[in-house]
């Protein structure tokens, strides 16, 4: 990667402290031992470190950047450890630089740009994703310590039957569901926090419960809500669907749990009301229920 760094950008000599550095990864540029560096120690938080070590993650990627007016230069991705947090990093003087660590995600697009930079996530991986906000700073000896703070960046969300399995199986008119989910997000750029606009299906049967979930990035800037159409099956053909997309009224927030329940057997859900009776309880509430809490 020296090949494209600037002529501008002095010598980068990172210190190795509980962290390792890939073949494929960018490296250190030149020696210039007699350029005046700033020692920096860059320190995940202790409450970030917690956090993770309580989830079973051991290790977390800090990507730094070299900003020369508007170009920016990646100089460094490291792996680190979790349990030791912190690194020591010998800049040139007068240089500026954009840093931010991503913890529990491998799947990086475009990672040597900083403005285009995404992280990627498999929702049916359920993956759990904590990244820090973009941190600037110039290396002017004006502080000797940065630190950085994880947050958990998905949602998890869960669908469920407002009905039994052993109901719904009692009647025959399906046995299977697939469950398509509107405007939820796999990937999401660092850098101002853009997200894509996707769907995606479960298809769940009595074998699941007709249950099932999966992980996104936050939506509240998606200018729709999340939307579920459902598919009714059996015996492997489309026996019924939804009457049109059913709302829930929510975005996804970052580090929040979704619980998506659904009387699948309300007859103003479908296109084709069904020919067996409503399995739905008297005065129960006919329509989508979502509840919300914390990790």
């Amino acid at each position: 990667m020296t090949k494209n760094l600037t002529r501008f950008l002095l010598p980068l000599a990172v210190a190795l402290t509980g962290c390792s550095q890939g073949a494929d990864e960018p490296s250190a540029p030149g020696t210039g031992d007699e350029a005046p560096k700033q020692k920096v120690e860059v320190a995940l938080s202790r409450a970030s470190a917690e956090e993770l070590q309580a989830a079973g993650i051991s290790k977390f990627t800090v990507f730094i950047y070299h900003v020369n007016r508007r170009e920016y230069t990646l100089v460094e991705q490291k792996a680190c450890d979790a349990t030791e947090g912190r690194f020591a990093v010998d800049f040139p003087l007068g240089e500026t630089y954009v840093t931010f660590a991503v913890a529990n995600a491998d799947n990086f697009t475009n990672p040597e740009s900083y403005n285009d930079i995404a992280v990627n996530i498999d929702p049916m991986a359920k993956q759990d994703v904590w990244i820090s906000s973009p941190t600037r700073f110039s290396s002017d000896k004006s502080f000797e310590t940065l630190d950085i703070a994880l947050r958990r960046m998905v949602a998890a969300v869960e669908f469920k039957t407002a009905e039994e399995t052993a109901d719904i199986a009692a009647t025959g008119d399906f046995d299977r569901l697939d469950v398509t989910f509107n405007h939820i997000a796999t990937s999401y750029k660092v850098n101002g926090g853009e997200v894509n606009d996707q769907s995606l299906t479960l298809s769940l049967d009595a074998a699941a419960d007709f249950k099932g979930g999966f992980t996104t990035f936050p939506t509240t800037s998606l200018a729709e809500h999340s939307t579920l159409v459902i598919d009714y099956f059996k015996g492997g053909q489309k026996v019924n669907t939804s009457a049109s997309p059913l709302e829930t009224s929510i975005s996804y927030e970052a580090a929040k749990r979704y619980t998506m329940t659904v009387p699948v057997k309300q007859p103003d859900f479908v296109e084709t009301p069904w020919r067996s009776a409503t399995l739905i309880p008297a005065g129960a509430r006919m329509k989508v229920t979502v509840e919300v809490a914390p990790f």
